[in-house]
């Protein structure tokens, strides 16, 4: 049970760092309009490498200490979905757009499909790479 729950975990970190890229993305207007801030694209766009950069150590060292050989930490390459969709459901729900101007472009849209089509690529390279580490921490002789 416990293992369940460190897997359904790290799969929710995973679905963060694609939500928050998506939404930052997606709402770089309203966030504009709200703060003011003239070069807001440039500071998001910096804010999400920060972000990737750092969840990305993150979850590498989590899955290192949590999963160690296991064939079960692949599930994670699919299990991030269903918290992605929940994620963004919930933030659409509480943050509904109300002016027309804030509409996202369609092709920040296509952006997104292509992320969440790459996505597996990148946690299953996690996995894979944490594993490799930790065998050669782990190793008795």
């Amino acid at each position: 049970m416990g293992y369940l729950l460190k897997l359904n975990g790290m799969s929710l970190l995973y679905a963060f760092v694609l939500f928050v890229h998506i939404e930052l993305t997606m709402n770089m207007y309203r966030i504009e309009r709200l703060t003011g801030w003239a070069d807001t694209g440039k500071l998001i766009d910096a804010a999400q490498v920060l972000i990737f950069i750092g969840f990305t150590v993150l979850l590498f060292t989590i899955n290192k200490r949590w999963t160690g050989k296991q064939k079960w930490r692949y599930v994670t390459t699919i299990l991030w979905l269903p918290y992605l969709y929940v994620l963004i459901y919930s933030f659409a729900a509480l943050y509904p757009i109300t002016d027309p101007q804030e509409v996202p472009l369609p092709a920040v849209g296509l952006i997104a499909l292509g992320e969440m089509l790459v996505f597996p690529l990148y946690v299953a390279a996690i996995q894979l790479f944490s594993r490799d580490f930790a065998a050669s921490f782990n190793t008795k002789g």
